[in-house]
């Protein structure tokens, strides 16, 4: 990979570092976070050439070890596309190519939350929760994978993924139940099928693969394109410095959606590409889970963008003006998911979209501190989800 492409890679998907360092911080871990942290947006190292042994050629779609399947990254390449080495609170997964730590207790200050604090905690495996896995595991089981938005800029408590769970065990007196919240900020669909392979001894009955339209398109996008020895498109420099601009308005308005709806509007022959491999992914994920015996519900989280708000957020007004986005341009993200969603229902698979749902309140249940999904926006998508889910799990 020469130069020019790493750069776009940076510029591309800058969302995800952009996403991965506000969501962690840099700051010590016994320290109160303090809602947002100062970015620093960058080069990124290069993957390595891949080699003979390391082809796709030589892997396979129905592995047994990471090393041997078909969309396996390597330390090296899982840097590049999520800038491991810039966030202290995650390591290298072979299955999802980046994962939180471990055993992590730290505590957020989060003015707009109605306790003004909450507290983050990770199981030891990583995963949104409180506790480990049951062993022998629970009756019920949902796996729940998405990006920062699932993994909740909230208490665990309060997340979708566990208020799933309680409103799963409240319809099932007797059954013990685990929605497992395995979100990471910066995640994508490339990491939403690692976590089918990565969990897979939790035996999911319902796996919910949580679709962001903020970043999700284009972010996977781009794995695609180096998985697969695509070409990068080129940003023409007026474009580049526009959003190197823009960035420096307003990171988090950028990570979530305006450097999707940028990338749609400057290059019109890739909106359908685009669309067109991530359907191939989800595809894949409803491939394997059914091959593992899953159910699987496509939950599609808008992005605080494609929801009017009545009194928007001076800082997201800027960076969209500094991309001299229009109102037509809006409207590519949704036609993206529109797309995904009815193709996807074509052949058969479940779909849950929370446009409606969120268009409904009276504000968008987001957090205007940062754009992610506010309390308000966890309990949603729970209600939206459980009817769904709780037809498919099983009863013994």
């Amino acid at each position: 990979m020469d130069s020019r492409k790493a750069r776009w890679i940076a510029l591309s998907a800058s969302s995800a570092v952009a996403l991965a360092i506000l969501w962690f911080g840099l700051a010590r871990l016994e320290k109160p976070m303090e809602g947002t942290v100062t970015m620093h947006v960058g080069e990124r190292p290069k993957p390595p050439p891949r080699t003979a042994t390391s082809s796709a050629a030589a892997r396979t779609l129905d592995p047994v070890k990471p090393e041997e399947w078909t969309f396996h990254l390597s330390p090296e390449e899982a840097e590049t596309f999520f800038a491991m080495s810039l966030n202290p609170r995650v390591v290298y997964d072979p299955w999802m190519g980046v994962r939180e730590l471990g055993n992590e207790v730290y505590e957020f200050k989060w003015a707009e939350h109605p306790k003004h604090k909450f507290e983050f905690r990770t199981n030891s495996d990583g995963c949104r929760e409180d506790h480990d896995l049951d062993v022998p595991p629970r009756d019920l089981r949902v796996l729940v994978a998405g990006d920062s938005h699932t993994c909740g800029l909230c208490a665990n408590a309060e997340s979708f993924t566990n208020r799933l769970e309680d409103l799963i065990a409240a319809g099932r007196p007797g059954k013990t139940v685990e929605a497992l919240n395995t979100g990471l900020g910066g995640y994508h669909f490339y990491n939403y099928l690692g976590a089918l392979y990565r969990f897979r001894d939790f035996a999911p009955q319902v796996f919910v693969c949580s679709i962001f339209g903020g970043n999700d398109f284009s972010e996977y996008f781009y794995v695609y394109l180096h998985l697969a020895g695509g070409d990068w498109p080129s940003l023409l420099p007026k474009f580049e410095k526009r959003r190197k601009l823009a960035l420096e308005v307003s990171f988090d308005a950028m990570g979530q959606g305006l450097a999707e709806l940028d990338l749609l509007r400057n290059f019109e022959h890739l909106r359908e590409p685009i669309s067109d491999h991530a359907l191939q992914m989800c595809l894949e994920i409803q491939r394997v889970a059914r091959r593992q015996g899953t159910e699987v519900v496509f939950l599609y989280i808008p992005s605080p963008f494609e929801l009017p708000w009545p009194e928007p957020v001076e800082r997201y007004t800027r960076a969209r003006d500094t991309l001299e986005l229009t109102d037509a341009d809006f409207s590519l993200v949704s036609a993206a998911a529109d797309r995904l969603l009815a193709r996807l229902r074509e052949r058969g698979a479940t779909t849950v979209d929370l446009r409606p749902t969120f268009a409904s309140e009276p504000v968008p249940p987001y957090w205007r501190t940062d754009f992610h999904l506010n309390v308000r926006g966890h309990e949603l998508a729970a209600r939206a989800l459980e009817p769904v889910v709780s037809a498919m799990l099983k009863v013994d």
